[in-house]
């Protein structure tokens, strides 16, 4: 059996706002890297991948190229900019893959503490035919409330903690699949992410598949953020030794 060729989207194209930094947050070190560095880095060291399609903020071009000068990638890398959304973001990169591309792996630059071994965990699923796209995640930890929209958030109702999972990345999907969800889910709808773009054009299936993460691979959004993932590489290089 032909073993799936399989491609990465490497998603920095944002503007970082909620960072409040004068520079892309994707340039602050993280244990003495760039964090888009180790997000580079750290699919560069998934061996299954054929390529990867960075899609970036015109802005910080120059500085990415850098960066994967100095990790000496032996794989193709493709460069496409980011759109307004999220969603024309990861468009461009499916737009940017070749023809040959199987699998797409989409991953947020700014969880730079992904780990290798659940990427492979979050490839198996759809590797071998039993979903359409899987996604990093964990389950709820807290009581959820819903509350009612308004400037006054009274609750509306409590969640069921037990079928809800916080949805992480890497997202793996087999390719053609989800671009047929992008062409036919309507660009108005308020879409969140690819998994919500699968939900919509195949209603009522087991399309994608939840896969358990770390909690360490969190998303870098503020700097706070940043000093939580601090701990955590410090943690990790501690067990480490």
């Amino acid at each position: 059996m032909t073993s799936p060729c399989i491609w990465g989207i490497l998603v920095a194209g944002g503007s970082g706002n909620r960072y409040n930094s004068q520079r892309s947050k994707l340039l602050e070190p993280l244990g003495g890297k760039p964090i888009l560095q180790w997000s580079i880095e750290t699919l560069l060291a998934t061996a299954t991948l054929s390529g990867i399609v960075i899609v970036y903020n015109p802005q910080w071009k120059t500085n990415y190229e850098a960066f994967l000068e100095r990790s000496m990638p032996t794989i193709p890398i493709i460069f496409t900019p980011g759109g307004a959304t999220r969603r024309d973001s990861v468009g461009q990169g499916l737009q940017s893959l070749p023809s040959e591309a199987d699998i797409v792996l989409i991953h947020d630059a700014a969880r730079p503490l992904v780990q290798p071994e659940k990427i492979k965990d979050a490839l198996q699923p759809v590797i071998a035919g039993q979903a359409l796209g899987t996604s990093l995640g964990i389950p709820a930890q807290n009581t959820l409330k819903q509350v009612i929209p308004g400037n006054t958030p009274w609750v509306d109702k409590t969640l069921q903690r037990d079928t809800i999972w916080q949805v992480h990345t890497p997202k793996v999907f087999q390719k053609d699949h989800l671009v047929e969800a992008h062409q036919a889910v309507p660009h108005e709808a308020s879409i969140n992410d690819d998994v919500e773009l699968m939900e919509r054009y195949y209603p009522g299936k087991n399309a994608v598949q939840m896969v358990l993460d770390d909690a360490s691979n969190l998303k870098i959004t503020t700097p706070r953020d940043l000093s939580l993932a601090e701990a955590w590489l410090q943690l990790r290089l501690a067990k480490a030794l």
